[in-house]
């Protein structure tokens, strides 16, 4: 009998570029629980960059403003 053990990889995630808005504006990432994970303030025609955190394959929700998505955080092989 065999039996496949399952490995959860932790990966650094993070979160960083230039987004065209108009006014200042928050960019959060949560677990589906509404633990928060990333937060970094936006600000027009400027880069941003979220702190590098540790995070396991799962889904989460992403949040800039008053728009939000859900999204699957993979590792890669």
């Amino acid at each position: 009998m065999r039996h496949d053990k399952f490995v959860v990889q932790k990966m650094d995630y993070k979160i960083k570029g230039k987004l065209r808005i108009l006014k200042p504006t928050t960019l959060q990432v949560n677990d589906l629980n509404g633990t928060l994970i990333l937060s970094c303030e936006l600000q027009p025609n400027k880069e941003f960059a979220t702190e590098q955190k540790l995070i396991q394959p799962d889904i989460y929700t992403l949040r800039i403003g008053k728009t939000e998505e859900k999204y699957i955080s993979r590792t890669m092989k």
